[in-house]
């Protein structure tokens, strides 16, 4: 429900009902000094340079500042999903001794290179690369073909006519 304003225009003076809390008309307000939304005690959101010095607390820790949460961490935590993170369809494996880590502080690995590993019982070089035959995040071995390096596999993604490629883990 609008409320209804019946009082004097606070620019012009001219007695008026309508919407407007202070002015009878846009142009009174724009053309007034104070403007009334600006003034102390109207909360009208974020305003640069309005704000005492106390409200952002400067200098204050925070109570977890510094703290280890055992309980809430690793596998120990609501949010643990078995050390799979997903990221441009891809899934990432967390190993925090895997020789190759990287990426999320040094403890993840592509999952599918660690499947690949598993199938081939070694572990994959740097230069050996995953391909995918399908989607991205299907991961099973006979999905999965494994170039001996980069060119090599843009190589076969640059060919017109490809090849049936099998997987070489199964």
């Amino acid at each position: 429900m609008v409320k209804i304003y019946k009082k004097h225009c606070d620019y012009c003076g001219k007695y008026y009902e309508g919407r407007g809390r202070f002015y009878c008309s846009y142009s009174c307000s724009a053309k007034s000094d104070t403007h009334h939304h600006f003034q102390k005690g109207h909360n009208f959101g974020f305003q640069k340079g309005v704000h005492p010095p106390t409200e952002f607390k400067k200098g204050l820790i925070p109570w977890n500042k510094g703290k280890k949460l055992p309980h809430l961490s690793g596998k120990k935590s609501p949010h643990w999903k078995d050390g799979l993170k997903k990221s441009n369809n891809r899934y990432f494996s967390f190993q925090p001794n895997h020789p190759f880590a990287w990426g999320y502080g040094k403890n993840y690995v592509l999952h599918s290179r660690l499947v690949a590993e598993k199938c081939l019982g070694r572990y994959l070089s740097r230069e050996e690369v995953v391909h995918h035959f399908g989607a991205k995040d299907d991961d099973r071995p006979e999905m999965l073909y494994v170039f001996p390096s980069q060119s090599a596999h843009w190589r076969f993604h640059k060919l017109k006519n490809k090849p049936a490629l099998k997987s070489n883990l199964i």
